[in-house]
């Protein structure tokens, strides 16, 4: 999850995995209430990746869904 460290997460950790052979990345991002999804990094002027809102179901990993309100719904509200 990120808040504070969203900056971190996305232009570091995120990088990182992919280069390192992790297929998947999500961020949970507090700030926005959206759940990202990563497969390949996007490009110095692009946006990137998948984002996911409460309400929506997102394809998860071999069968799997995630509901992202139910992600979402008990993170702190002070932090969006």
């Amino acid at each position: 999850m990120s808040d504070s460290s969203y900056d971190h997460d996305r232009n570091v950790k995120l990088p990182t995995y992919l280069r390192g052979g992790v297929p998947l990345v999500w961020i949970v991002n507090i700030r926005q209430g959206l759940l990202e999804e990563y497969d390949q990094l996007p490009g110095p002027d692009e946006v990137g990746g998948r984002r996911y809102y409460p309400g929506e179901m997102m394809p998860g990993v071999e069968d799997v869904t995630v509901d992202v309100g139910m992600l979402l719904a008990n993170l702190p509200t002070s932090a969006r």
